[in-house]
């Protein structure tokens, strides 16, 4: 090797050693991200009581510690979202959520949590929407999902066909179930379908003869 070659290669290498440090330093001074600590940035409002800050110091604190002890669990993920969801950082518990639905694609919680987020929190109906049509999908047996999406659909989304269709094809899925025929039953008494509000108290009587509640309630129907 000439005296040249070498002269290259040693400049090459105290280049790499330069780089390599320059690198070392900056990763070693810079904050992590959210990506890389989901507790970036989470910060208490000033304008709360000393006995709230408190209460929600505490469960920041609870939540680091399961993190730090099992970050590989869906469960981690759903606390993380609800502590996020607490101090009004929607998208970071939608994120959270997400996670959690990265580790467990069919967990219920992650999929039912984000369509809250999106109907209470940000208030984007049909994402809502969205995430509860794919929690019924995992999940067909849970009436209440049936009935938060056919509000969703008489009441924010002004579709009273498909409230109708949602809560109909719960009761394909679960039979007579009392939720979802009293979701019925409040759905045709809102709309003034008196006909089918008469014929589904009806139903549910007949369906619960032993339910006196049933029996007695809804007095304007014989």
């Amino acid at each position: 090797m000439t005296d040249k070659q070498k002269f290259f290669w040693f400049a090459t290498l105290l280049l790499l050693i330069a780089l390599g440090y320059g690198l070392w330093r900056e990763k070693g001074s810079r904050q992590p991200s959210a990506a890389e600590d989901p507790f970036v940035g989470i910060t208490i409002p000033a304008d709360l009581d000393d006995a709230t800050r408190a209460r929600l110091q505490t469960d920041i604190d609870d939540k680091k510690k399961m993190y730090a002890e099992k970050p590989d669990i869906w469960e981690t993920w759903i606390a993380i979202g609800g502590l996020k969801y607490s101090l009004n950082d929607y998208d970071g518990a939608i994120e959270a959520y997400k996670k959690s639905l990265a580790i467990t694609p069919n967990n219920i919680l992650g999929l039912r949590n984000i369509a809250e987020v999106y109907r209470l929190g940000i208030k984007d109906y049909k994402q809502a929407a969205s995430y509860y049509r794919l929690a019924i999908k995992n999940n067909f047996s849970d009436p209440d999902l049936y009935i938060q999406l056919a509000q969703i659909s008489q009441y924010q989304l002004k579709d009273n066909s498909a409230a109708e269709k949602t809560i109909m094809e719960g009761m394909v899925k679960l039979g007579n179930d009392r939720s979802l025929l009293g979701a019925l039953i409040n759905f045709y008494e809102s709309t003034g379908n008196r006909p089918k509000y008469e014929e589904t108290v009806r139903r549910l009587r007949a369906a619960f003869p032993d339910v006196e509640q049933y029996q007695e309630a809804w007095i304007d129907v014989k």
